[in-house]
């Protein structure tokens, strides 16, 4: 298959793999001390999987799915404040039940069921009068089948004590959370990949239509006034490649009817790519990266077509402040090859980044 420039293509490579191995490594012993320890199991990607180049076809060249791991001690902190000691930040998922001190949610599993039910993980959350509540006044405020997104404290006893709960839309049936694919016609439509999806009607692709949509940011960036460029998230500033939460009532599958988004809000997102200039404004360090040219801002911004377009869709801005969690042992400099995890904001043509946290790149 020919691959057309701006194209975007989805392949399937097996639903179910039957029996496979997986491999777990301890870079270090662990030792097991007191009545619980924390453990991270980090899942190695390009090791993990080898896929042929190209979209699936009968009789295609074999792949292979083999899990691999690192496992190592993750030591909680009595003040959790990244996922390195303990803190989860955009934990997605459907209140099932309610009790006087928290709920019962169940995570997204992607089973595109038809919405014949409703499966997930079920996790157990505590609230405490120091939870920040966003969209409702507080934890009465939760009903069975309302969705969440929300940050959460790991506890020494293993429990998850929630941080901050956000409600995007109270009355939603649906939410999916996803890439942004395309962005085009009048009035305007948004075509999402979901990466995660839960509610009534399930599925891997939804095109909504934006009018009467209420667009946001996500709750857990609450700086955002203090950026030294004008931030703004809505109809005219959507862009192919962001990351977003969409709520709707219910989704609709008839030939030229998209389903109305009732709100679409902004989510973190992680890009890798080096680092190509440096300067700064006021408190903020400001990182001009390159991406990789298989990244999907400068894959999709190709498309012919697009409502919003990109002056440099290879290009992310990043800002940098006290408050980004520093995580790279390779120095912000020109030439280094790093990850950066915020918000992307679409800003007259060039994408900016609210970046939360620096990691060490992936080789590209």
């Amino acid at each position: 298959m020919t691959i057309a420039s701006g194209s975007l293509y989805e392949s399937t490579y097996a639903d179910s793999l039957g029996t496979q191995s997986a491999t777990v490594n301890l870079p270090s012993p662990i030792t097991v001390s007191g009545s619980s320890i924390g453990l991270l199991l980090d899942l190695q990607a390009s090791q993990s999987a080898s896929i042929p180049p190209g979209c699936y076809q009968p009789n295609f060249p074999a792949y292979s799915i083999t899990p691999t791991f690192n496992l190592s001690a993750l030591t909680i902190a009595s003040q959790p404040s990244n996922a390195s000691n303990g803190k989860l930040t955009g934990i997605d998922g459907m209140v099932a039940s309610t009790n006087a001190t928290g709920f019962t949610m169940l995570t997204p599993d992607n089973t595109f069921n038809g919405g014949s039910t409703i499966t997930g993980q079920p996790l157990s959350i505590n609230a405490s009068s120091t939870t920040v509540y966003q969209g409702i006044s507080g934890l009465s405020a939760l009903s069975v089948g309302t969705f969440v997104d929300m940050d959460v404290a790991i506890q020494p006893d293993g429990s998850l004590a929630a941080t901050r709960i956000a409600v995007e839309d109270p009355a939603a049936l649906n939410v999916v959370i996803g890439t942004v694919q395309e962005v085009c016609c009048s009035p305007e439509i948004i075509q999402v990949l979901a990466l995660q999806d839960q509610g009534a009607t399930l599925t891997n692709e939804v095109p909504y239509t934006s009018a009467g949509t209420i667009f946001r940011t996500s709750g857990q960036f609450t700086d955002l006034q203090n950026l030294p460029f004008p931030v703004h998230f809505d109809g005219s500033s959507i862009v192919a490649g962001q990351n977003v939460y969409v709520s709707s009532l219910a989704l609709q599958f008839v030939c030229c009817v998209y389903t109305p988004a009732t709100t679409v809000t902004l989510m973190p997102q992680t890009i890798n790519g080096t680092v190509t200039g440096v300067s700064s404004s006021g408190s903020y360090q400001i990182y001009n990266v390159t991406l990789a040219s298989y990244n999907l801002f400068p894959t999709l911004a190709a498309q012919p077509l697009q409502t919003n377009t990109l002056n440099s869709p290879g290009t992310v801005v990043v800002y940098v402040d006290s408050s980004t969690q520093m995580f790279n042992s390779t120095p912000l400099s020109v030439g280094s090859l790093l990850r950066f995890n915020g918000l992307i904001f679409d800003d007259s043509g060039t994408l900016r980044m609210a970046c939360a946290q620096v990691n060490d790149g992936v080789a590209e």
